[in-house]
C-alpha cells in the first residue's frame, strides 16, 4: 500500500455529501460497495460516486449523550474525543437516532427507543432556514449545517402564539442541536453573528478538522499498481 488512507464514505455522508469525485485507483471493498452507486467515469483518471447513505438536512433524535460544552483546545484531546464519538469500537457510529450533545444543562433522554422523526424543510436561503417537525417525546432537532456562534432559533408551537427563543447547541461536534418538547413545531434559524468573520472561521476550521479525520481514518489503502 502507498500509505494514503481512502476517505471514509460514511463520514462524508454524515456531513451531507451526495457525491464524491475520486481517482479511479480508489480501492473500495466489502461493505463500502453498498454505500455508493456504480462509479461513473468523468475523466481519464477520475470517476463520480453517488453516495447512497447521505444524511438529510435535518432530523430529530430521541437518544443522546449530554455533556458540558467542550472547551479544550488541545489537538490530542480533541482528536481522542472525535475518535470516541465517531468511531466507537473502530466502526463508524450510526447518528440517525443518537447525538453527542454539548449543553450547559444536560438532561437524560426519556424515550431513547423511539425512532428518529422526520423534518420538513419549508424555506432555505443564505443565513436562514425554516423547518417543521412533530415530536412524540422531548428530543433534539439536529440541523446538518455548521455550528457557529451567531445562529438564533425561534420556535412556534400550539402552546405559544408568539415565537419562543431557543438556544442553538453544538451537536455531533459540527452540527446544530435544538431542544424541543413534544408536539408540532415550526422552527426558524437565523444567522445573526456578533462577528460574521469569526463565525465563518470557527465553522470552517471545525468542518475542516472533522473532514481530515474522516479522510485519515479510512480503513482501506490504495494498493500499488504492479505492471
Amino acid at each position: 500500500a502507498d500509505g494514503i488512507a481512502e476517505p471514509d464514505l460514511q463520514g462524508l455522508a454524515l456531513l451531507g455529501a451526495d457525491y464524491l469525485i475520486a481517482p479511479k485507483s480508489l480501492n473500495l471493498q466489502g461493505g463500502e460497495q453498498d454505500d455508493h452507486s456504480p462509479p461513473r467515469p468523468i475523466a481519464t483518471d477520475a470517476h463520480l460516486l453517488e453516495l447512497n447513505t447521505a444524511y438529510p438536512a435535518a432530523w430529530v433524535t430521541y437518544d443522546w449523550e449530554a455533556t458540558q460544552p467542550i472547551t479544550t483546545h488541545s489537538y490530542r484531546e480533541l482528536d481522542a474525543l472525535s475518535e470516541r464519538i465517531f468511531y466507537p469500537n473502530n466502526s463508524f457510529r450510526d447518528f440517525s437516532n443518537w447525538t453527542f450533545w454539548e449543553t450547559s444543562q444536560p438532561r437524560e433522554p426519556s424515550h431513547p427507543e423511539l425512532a428518529a422523526a422526520p423534518v420538513k424543510i419549508i424555506q432555505r436561503k443564505v443565513g436562514y432556514l425554516q423547518l417543521a417537525t412533530h415530536l412524540d417525546a422531548p428530543g433534539l432537532l439536529i440541523v446538518n449545517q455548521g455550528y457557529a456562534p451567531g445562529w438564533k432559533a425561534k420556535v412556534w408551537n400550539l402552546a405559544n402564539t408568539l415565537p419562543q427563543t431557543h438556544e442553538v447547541h453544538r451537536g455531533n461536534r459540527v452540527m446544530q442541536a435544538i431542544w424541543l418538547e413534544p408536539g408540532d413545531h415550526t422552527v426558524e434559524l437565523i444567522y445573526q453573528p456578533t462577528s460574521f468573520l469569526l463565525g465563518l472561521i470557527i465553522s470552517f476550521l471545525t468542518w475542516t478538522t472533522l473532514t481530515i479525520l474522516f479522510i485519515r481514518h479510512g480503513i482501506k489503502y490504495r494498493k500499488p499498481n504492479f505492471r
